[in-house]
């Protein structure tokens, strides 16, 4: 439906405005690298909803939702990711744990 849209190639301008304009970022991939797109989220105060595999429960830590990647826990956290009271300070002690150098 018109809810869910998937995307082609965007720029990086483009992927700001998505990040800035979600409610969360939803990364449930089996085989994921390091996880980039969970620390951009973050950087602008938004939770993600990441499949507990790989690194990715270690690098969102508190700042979303680790989660089985089946379709009620999906559902569960894209609602609960509705109501996610965001704490900018708790983002920015999360990224204070990587570096960019």
């Amino acid at each position: 439906n018109d809810h869910v849209q998937l995307l082609g190639y965007i720029t990086d301008e483009d992927k700001w405005d998505y990040y800035e304009n979600c409610c969360a970022l939803i990364l449930l991939g089996k085989y994921e690298g390091f996880g980039i797109p969970v620390l951009e989220a973050m950087s602008v105060n938004k939770p993600s909803i990441v499949a507990n595999t790989g690194a990715l429960p270690e690098i969102i830590g508190k700042a979303g939702f680790v989660i089985n990647a089946d379709i009620d826990s999906i559902c569960d956290a894209m609602l609960k990711s509705y109501s996610y009271k965001v704490d900018p300070k708790l983002f920015e002690d999360e990224l204070s744990r990587f570096s960019t150098n």
